[in-house]
């Protein structure tokens, strides 16, 4: 009897485990967006909510917002691997034109940073709202294309390291 109540005890622990592990498996998926049930319409109001809610490996050291621009500039340190690079650019993409109704060109800088603090532009992307297909994005989302891909294929990206 106190076999059976033990072997219980450890399936319905083993079954709670699973559960937890389960929930919080599905929270680590950084890499893709998901689609809100609006966009928003992006105001010098909502814009540090904006920004702060876009899942990002890089800092952002500057954000300037003149409708219906947005310029961006990354904190893209040196020792950093190029692919959290393009993984920043998709999301701050896919936020700016599917997460907002006014965004209508997006700049944004890549700004090596040094360990003595000093900075310099390495490359910059510019993309427009005409160019962001949902296609593409659906894409991306679905983990057919990488962000590198995406990126290179679609938007413009220019400087010493593009």
């Amino acid at each position: 009897m106190k076999r059976f109540s033990r072997i219980g005890l450890a399936a319905v622990f083993s079954i709670c485990i699973a559960l937890g592990l389960s929930a919080v498996m599905h929270g680590f998926d950084l890499n893709r967006s998901t689609v809100p049930s609006e966009p928003i319409h992006l105001t010098d109001h909502n814009l540090v909510d904006f920004i702060s809610q876009v899942q990002m490996q890089n800092r952002i050291s500057r954000v300037d917002w003149t409708e219906p621009v947005l310029i961006i500039d990354l904190k893209w340190p040196e020792e950093a691997a190029r692919s959290t690079l393009y993984d920043d650019y998709a999301q701050l993409l896919s936020n700016a034109f599917v997460q907002t109704k006014n965004v209508d060109r997006l700049f944004i800088r890549a700004l090596e940073w040094r360990e003595d603090d000093r900075s310099e532009l390495k490359e910059w992307l510019q993309a427009d709202r005409e160019h962001f297909f949902m296609q593409d994005y659906a894409d991306w989302t679905n983990r057919e294309i990488t962000s590198e891909g995406w990126i290179k294929q679609r938007f413009e990206l220019k400087g010493s390291r593009a």
